[in-house]
């Protein structure tokens, strides 16, 4: 990335996108403070760039907030997780993306023991909307509805 930031400039949308990428990367090999570090620098970039509310921002800021809750910081997720959901249900188009912010929340709200009743609607929304999605994305349905039979909800 040192390569494409010298070629690209430090404040590149790029060079974001390579970021947010390398965070979801690490976030999978289970590497989480490392991928919060590239979705924090891929969020600052382009809230410079694209301003406080583009919908690009719903990416790291999930990402953010998946990384503490792997960490088992349900609480320090909300605060990105609320805001990624803002922005993806006023403009975010695909339905995967929406349910993925969507399960990730409730379950930061269930884990912190807040609006638990609010966690299973965010659960319930994002399950339809996997449902509703193209089929790669139909088969992380039954990962919330796994979610959902194991904390008392149908």
């Amino acid at each position: 990335m040192e390569t494409s930031k010298t070629k690209l400039g430090a404040d590149h949308p790029d060079l974001a996108f390579s970021f947010s990428e390398g965070g979801e990367i690490l976030n999978a090999l289970g590497r989480h403070r490392e991928a919060r570090l590239s979705f924090e620098r891929a969020l600052a970039s382009w809230e410079r760039q694209l301003g406080p509310g583009d919908r690009n921002l719903a990416d790291p800021l999930t990402g953010i907030g998946v990384s503490y809750l792997a960490e088992g910081s349900s609480t320090e997720a909300l605060i990105p997780l609320e805001r990624a959901l803002k922005i993806r249900e006023t403009q975010e188009p695909e339905l995967s993306r929406r349910a993925e912010t969507q399960f990730a929340l409730a379950r930061a709200l269930w884990e912190s023991n807040r609006a638990r009743g609010r966690a299973r609607v965010l659960a319930a929304q994002a399950r339809q909307s996997y449902r509703r999605a193209p089929s790669k994305d139909r088969d992380k349905a039954l990962e919330v509805d796994n979610w959902i039979h194991g904390h008392g909800a149908s």
